[in-house]
């Protein structure tokens, strides 16, 4: 146990002067605290001209001090007072070790070096694999979009970018480009004739466009010509080439092979003349049969040809126009056993007695069945045409 101090010296601090009570009846702590230095020892180290560390908030304690100066006896804290003297005079400075808790950072920590991207490098890179892999214009305008559209579909499609689809026809290094297809089955031949722009489907044959080209329909670019009675678009995809258009051939320099395969058929089964005549369209048919299409070929479905195709839509034109000029063959049967004589008379019987002068043979219809051998009939074995008007049952 400590005693406490008598009095005070002039500095104001509190001395220490007893000794330690060596009285029997005091227990030892253990502890080896070794000589305790007095205050006036401490004063005189202390060079005058040398203040104390201040303490900016609470003035530091010495391990020990009693805080109750009316309490007359301390106890022993176990620590040595000459260690925690000088101790109590160290400061903690204001350190943020963490930066991850804030942007300042102190001298004593040495910022982490920034990497940054080196922009040049990359740019030249990227410049130099621009070069290597250089796009060309068509590249651009010859890509499909959504729908399958290429500028070209689109600048048809527009109607006034006449100017704009010939560019675009002139650029193209191979004529298979002139025939991508959109996603409604339709190239850009198909495109101009539905739009009525005869110079741009010219223009693209002139390019190496595939006039044979056939749509979702099965239909080629003369089909649709053909059933919109448009005449100049049909001039266009078959007339031969003329001198002067020889300049404006494409990049291949191929003369195309004008006119195309008359007979091709469309998913109906029909040629050109079968749409032309089923249209009343007498110029189209004029100039198909002048290009050497067949007047007596059989359309797929039914087996008419273009003669029976007129009379049963009641193309009169047509029909006048073939008898006169063309004579076709008047016995030729359809898939259901049925002449031009046969179908007019149901339906015209003033045409059934002109070709009957223009020399077709006067062939009754054939009579039906009775009632018991018709619900015994097989219903295969029976074709009834269409379109007379009364149903004719014709047993093959």
């Amino acid at each position: 146990m400590w005693q406490q101090s008598s009095g005070a010296d002039a500095s104001g601090k509190n001395m220490y002067s007893g000794k330690q009570d060596e009285d029997s009846g005091i227990v030892d702590s253990g502890f080896l605290s070794g000589p305790i230095p007095v205050s006036s020892d401490i004063s005189e180290d202390i060079s005058g001209d040398i203040e104390p560390p201040r303490v900016e908030d609470e003035p530091q304690k010495l391990v020990g001090e009693v805080e109750n100066e009316g309490s007359s006896m301390r106890v022993d804290s176990g620590v040595d007072l000459g260690l925690s003297e000088s101790l109590s005079q160290l400061s903690i400075k204001n350190v943020k070790l963490n930066q991850l808790g804030g942007r300042e950072r102190t001298d004593s920590i040495q910022p982490e070096p920034i990497l940054e991207p080196i922009v040049v490098e990359v740019e030249e890179k990227q410049h130099r694999h621009e070069e290597e892999e250089h796009i060309e214009p068509w590249q651009l305008y010859y890509i499909q979009d959504s729908d399958g559209d290429t500028q070209l579909h689109i600048a048809i499609i527009q109607g006034f970018l006449e100017a704009a689809a010939f560019s675009l026809i002139k650029m193209v290094p191979h004529p298979c480009l002139l025939d991508i297809i959109n996603d409604d089955g339709q190239a850009p031949l198909h495109l101009a004739v539905l739009t009525k722009q005869p110079r741009i489907v010219r223009r693209l044959i002139l390019g190496g466009a595939d006039p044979s080209l056939r749509d979702s329909r099965g239909n080629t670019a003369l089909h649709l010509a053909c059933a919109a009675n448009d005449l100049a678009a049909a001039r266009a995809l078959t007339d031969s080439l003329a001198p002067i258009e020889r300049n404006h051939l494409g990049v291949h320099k191929k003369i195309p092979a004008l006119p195309q395969n008359l007979e091709q058929i469309n998913y109906q089964g029909e040629t050109c003349l079968h749409v032309a005549a089923a249209k009343n369209q007498v110029d189209l048919v004029r100039l198909l049969l002048r290009l050497g299409a067949d007047l007596e070929a059989r359309e797929g479905l039914s087996g008419k040809t273009a003669l029976h195709i007129a009379i049963e839509n009641g193309c009169h034109s047509v029909v006048s126009f073939l008898l006169r000029e063309c004579r076709p063959c008047l016995d030729a049967e359809n898939y259901a056993g049925l002449t031009a004589y046969q179908i007019a008379i149901c339906l015209d019987s003033q045409l059934a007695t002109d070709l009957v002068k223009l020399g077709a043979t006067p062939e009754p219809l054939p009579e039906s069945d009775s009632e018991g051998s018709e619900d015994s009939a097989d219903e295969d074995d029976v074709y009834l045409m269409p379109r007379l008007g009364p149903r004719i049952g014709v047993r093959v």
